[in-house]
């Protein structure tokens, strides 16, 4: 097998063009806890996000012979990191805020129903004509963590950025 020639990769790549990792959407749908935005916003506002990996979990299976590898389960991971800019009212971080209280009652420590706090969340990668080229639907997702946001009287012009940590069932 030889290999490709560089012109045939140029040619390929001048054609099928690259992904960009500028050119995508994160689509949070029902998350108007509080008054004062919409699911636009958080859209918007996202910075930085992931495509999902997966794996297959494998068994050593051994019948008659040798040993072999086989699959055993699929696993989608079970975390993804966004982080979001916020807006000067904290709208964005009072979102995440509520929505991790939706999840566990702070004044009872009970465990709320999924169905209250879960939303699935759409993150789609977008060409330069804006078109959407590959979607991820991550299936039961809610926030399980948010980083802290540093104050600093020399942060000239610095904007905040909230660092949330999204756990979900499984993505298709």
């Amino acid at each position: 097998m030889s290999a490709l020639p560089i012109q045939e990769f140029i040619q390929e790549i001048s054609s099928r063009g690259l992904a960009k990792q500028n050119r995508f959407e994160v689509q949070i749908p029902e998350v108007d806890f509080i008054d004062g935005g919409d699911d636009r916003i958080l859209t918007l506002m996202c910075q930085s996000a992931s495509l999902p990996g997966a794996s297959i979990a494998v068994k050593r299976q051994q019948l008659f012979g040798p040993a072999y590898i086989r699959p055993a389960n699929i696993n989608y991971g079970e975390t993804l990191n966004m982080t979001f800019l916020c807006d000067k009212d904290m709208w964005v971080k009072n979102v995440f805020d509520i929505w991790m209280h939706q999840a566990i009652n702070i004044s009872s420590f009970t465990v709320n129903y999924r169905k209250t706090y879960a939303r699935d969340i759409t993150i789609n990668q977008i060409d330069d004509s804006g078109e959407t080229t590959y979607s991820v639907r991550l299936i039961d997702a809610f926030p399980v963590s948010m980083g802290a946001m540093a104050l600093n009287q020399s942060a000239l012009d610095r904007f905040h950025l909230l660092p949330i940590t999204f756990s979900y069932r499984d993505w298709e």
